[in-house]
C-alpha cells in the first residue's frame, strides 16, 4: 500500500473527487428499522450518560470507565454493515437485540446513578413539595417538554409544579401501575430556560386547585369540518375526513406553509415491485397510494403544556396510530407514532414501502441533509438519499421572505425531495434474506421545524433536541446531614457559543481523570469558540480523536476561546 501512494504521488494531473461517493443500496437506508432505533438510542443514551457521569465525578461518585467501553463495544458490533444496514439473516437480529439491551441497561443505570449523586449535593428549599431535577444534555440553554412519574398513593391524588413560588403550566395525562402495584401519575410541563449542559430544580406539590393556564395562547376547537390547534407560533388545520393537516399558519410571518389545497402529514404506500436484493434495493415503484380515508380522529389532550391530536387508521392487516402534538411556547410540532405493521413481501406480489410527504410552496428552493459532523446540499430530483436526524428544504415565499422548513426524525435515515414534496421513509417490507425484517409494532417520531430564513444551526439544534430529550426525575429528599449539599438549585457545567458549534462528547479520559470534550462547527464557516466551565479547571489543551494532545490552550477567567474551522472537529482534555 505504502508503495502504491508513493507511485501517485509522482503523478500529475491526477482528477479530485469533491462530492460524495454515494449511493448504493437505498433500501438499506430503511430496512429492519428496529437496528436503527436501537443504534439511535445508543448514540444518544450512551453520551448522555456518559455526560452526566462526569459531572457526577466531580462530586465524588466512581465513573464506571470499563462498563462503558463495554456499551460502546455492544453499540459498534451492530454497525457492522449486513447487521446495520437490515442486510443480514434474521436469526442475527435476537442476538443484535440482546447486544443493544445490555448496552442501554448500562446507559440507563448510570445516568440514574448519577442524577441521584447531584441530587444529593443540591440545597434544594425547605417545605416545597418533590424537587424535580431537570437535566439538559446539550450545550445552549433550552426550552423543551418535561414528562415526569411521581410516585402516589392514590390514584386520586393531584400535583402541581412550581419553579421556585411561580406555578408552572402542567397537566396530568395518566396512571401508571409497575410490576409491584406501586402506582405513578404522569404530569408533563415545558421547563424553560435550563441551562446548557446543566440542570434546573422544579418542584412537584401536592394539591387539588385549579391548574392555571398556558400563557402562550395554547388552545384546541372541533368542529364536524375541522380540529384546529394553536399556540404561539402556529394555527393547525387538520381535516377530520382524511386525517391530514390542510393548514399551517405560522402567525410570527403572516406565511401559509402549505400549498393551496394540499395535505401534509400524508402517509403514502409506494409499491415495489419484485426484485433480487430486495434489503439492500428499492424496487421499481408500481403504484402510489395515499392513506387518506377510513380514519378517526381524536383530540385526546388539550391542556396548557400541549393539544395532542390522534389519527387512527388501518390498511390491510396493518394499523397506524399518529399524534398531531402542538406544546405551550415551542416551535417544533411533533408527530409520535405507534405502527402495527403486518405487510408481507414476497417474490410474487408488489411489496409496499411507507413513507410520510410534507408538501410546500417556495421558489429557488434547495434541499440539504445532515451528514456526520456536518451537512451537504443535493438535488432535489426524487432520489432516496441517507440523513441522519434532519433533512430541510429552504427557499423564498411568494411575498419574498426567505423561509425553509425542517423535517427532522429520531431513527430514519432514508428520504427524498422533488417537485414540493419532501418525504421521509418510515418502513419497508423487503423479503430477503430475511423474509419478515419489520412486521410487528413500530414507534418513532418525526417533527416539523419551520423557520424563517435559510437553513442555519437552528435546524441543526432542533435535530438535537428532538433526539435528545430533557432527563427530568423526582429525587428523593436527602434525611442525613452527612453529605455536604453545595451544588445550586440551578447550575450549568459548560456552554459553548456561537450557536453553530455543537457538543457531542463530555466524559472521562480513556487514560486518566481529565475530562474530554468534543464539539463541532455545524454551519460550515470558519468562527471562534468560547467555552465557558462551571466547574474548576486548572488546564487545557487540544488533542487529536485519540486523546493525544497537540497542544495546549490559555485558560482565562474560567472560560477558552479558540480557532475552528468550517466543519472541523475539536477534542480538549481538561485537568482538574
Amino acid at each position: 500500500a505504502r508503495d502504491f501512494y508513493k507511485t501517485l504521488e509522482k503523478q500529475e494531473g491526477l482528477p479530485a473527487i469533491n462530492t460524495e461517493l454515494n449511493f448504493v443500496f437505498e433500501g438499506c437506508y430503511t430496512t429492519h428499522a428496529d437496528i436503527k432505533k436501537y443504534n439511535r438510542v445508543l448514540e444518544n443514551a450512551l453520551p448522555q450518560a456518559e455526560m452526566l457521569s462526569a459531572a457526577a465525578a466531580l462530586y465524588g461518585r466512581n465513573y464506571p470507565q470499563d462498563a462503558f467501553t463495554d456499551a460502546w463495544r455492544k453499540t459498534c458490533f451492530n454497525q457492522f454493515h449486513d447487521i446495520f444496514d437490515g442486510s443480514a439473516i434474521h436469526g442475527s437480529y435476537a442476538y443484535s437485540k440482546k447486544l443493544f439491551n445490555i448496552a442501554y441497561e448500562t446507559a440507563v443505570l448510570e445516568l440514574d446513578g448519577s442524577l441521584k449523586t447531584m441530587g444529593s449535593k443540591i440545597k434544594f428549599q425547605e417545605k416545597t413539595g418533590t424537587p424535580v431535577l431537570v437535566f439538559n444534555t446539550l450545550s445552549w440553554q433550552r426550552d423543551d417538554i418535561c414528562e415526569i412519574k411521581i410516585p402516589v398513593g392514590s390514584a386520586k391524588e393531584k400535583f402541581r409544579i412550581f419553579e421556585g413560588k411561580n406555578e408552572v403550566p402542567s397537566q396530568f395525562t395518566g396512571i401508571e401501575e409497575d410490576e409491584n402495584g406501586k402506582l405513578f401519575l404522569k404530569i408533563v410541563f415545558i421547563a424553560r430556560d435550563v441551562p446548557a449542559a446543566g440542570y434546573k430544580t422544579y418542584y412537584a406539590l401536592q394539591g387539588s386547585g385549579p391548574q392555571i393556564g398556558g400563557g402562550e395562547s395554547l388552545r384546541a376547537g372541533v368542529t364536524s369540518s375541522t380540529i384546529k390547534a394553536e399556540n404561539k407560533f402556529y394555527k393547525i388545520t387538520i381535516d377530520p375526513l382524511t386525517g391530514c393537516i390542510s393548514g399551517i399558519f405560522d402567525k410570527e410571518n403572516s406565511y401559509e406553509i402549505l400549498p393551496t389545497l394540499e395535505s401534509a402529514n400524508m402517509l403514502q404506500l409506494l409499491f415495489e415491485k419484485p426484485h433480487d436484493m430486495s434489503a439492500w434495493n428499492i424496487g421499481k415503484i408500481s403504484r402510489t397510494e395515499d392513506l387518506s380515508l377510513d380514519c378517526t380522529v381524536t383530540l385526546v389532550e388539550d391542556g396548557p403544556a400541549r393539544i395532542r391530536v390522534r389519527v387512527c387508521r388501518v390498511f390491510g392487516s396493518s394499523s397506524f396510530c399518529q399524534d398531531i402534538v402542538l406544546y405551550d411556547g415551542m416551535r417544533r410540532i411533533d408527530f409520535p407514532c405507534r405502527v402495527d405493521w403486518q405487510e408481507q413481501g414476497t417474490k410474487l406480489i408488489d411489496s409496499p414501502m411507507l413513507k410520510v410527504a410534507f408538501p410546500f410552496s417556495l421558489k429557488e428552493s434547495s434541499a440539504r441533509f445532515e451528514i456526520p459532523f456536518g451537512s451537504i446540499t443535493r438535488p432535489a430530483n426524487g432520489h432516496e438519499y441517507p440523513s441522519q436526524k434532519w433533512m430541510d428544504v429552504s427557499g423564498i415565499t411568494e411575498s419574498g421572505i426567505a423561509y425553509g422548513l425542517s423535517l427532522l426524525n429520531d431513527s430514519k435515515y432514508g428520504c427524498d425531495v422533488k417537485e414540493g414534496v419532501m418525504r421521509l421513509t418510515l418502513l419497508r417490507s423487503s423479503y430477503d434474506p430475511d423474509p419478515r425484517p419489520d412486521k410487528g409494532i413500530q414507534e418513532f417520531t418525526y417533527s416539523l421545524f419551520p423557520h424563517k430564513g435559510r437553513w442555519d444551526a437552528r435546524t441543526v439544534r432542533a435535530g438535537y433536541e428532538l433526539n435528545n430529550p430533557l432527563v427530568c426525575i423526582p429525587v428523593e429528599r436527602r434525611t442525613s446531614n452527612v453529605v455536604r449539599q453545595d451544588l445550586p438549585e440551578i447550575h450549568s457545567f459548560l456552554s459553548l457559543e456561537p450557536q453553530n458549534l455543537i457538543l457531542t462528547a463530555f466524559k472521562k479520559a480513556e487514560d486518566s481523570d481529565d475530562i474530554i470534550i468534543r464539539f463541532y462547527e455545524s454551519e460550515g464557516r470558519e468562527t471562534s469558540a468560547e467555552i465557558k466551565f462551571g466547574f474548576q479547571v486548572k488546564e487545557a489543551g487540544e488533542t487529536d480523536l485519540m486523546e493525544k494532545e497537540i497542544r495546549g490552550i490559555p485558560l482565562q477567567d474560567g472560560k477558552i476561546t479558540l480557532k475552528t474551522g468550517k466543519y472541523e472537529i475539536k477534542t480538549l482534555r481538561l485537568k482538574m
